[in-house]
């Protein structure tokens, strides 16, 4: 996938404080015709839009539901940790 230059932003793109710091790219994608958006703290993840909005807040959403799980698989492993105490 060739892309073309695009928008980066460090700022939380949807007021979200778990997202503030992260540094998304959204970027257009001629040969799908398509947005690609990107976060470089989550190389493997990324969401296409027929927007960069549409990217972005699709990727947002994305990033959020991956924060959330490894958050409670931390709680259920401590959980696991402190029961063999």
């Amino acid at each position: 996938m060739n892309r073309t230059d695009g928008e980066n932003t460090t700022a939380a793109p949807g007021g979200n404080d778990d997202l503030a710091g992260l540094r998304f790219h959204v970027a257009w994608c001629p040969e799908d015709e398509t947005y690609v958006a990107t976060v470089a703290e989550y190389p493997l993840l990324s969401w296409v839009g027929d927007t960069r909005l549409d990217a972005l807040c699709g990727l947002e959403r994305l990033v959020e539901r991956t924060l959330d799980g490894q958050r409670r698989d931390h709680e259920s492993a401590t959980d696991r940790v402190d029961a063999l105490r």
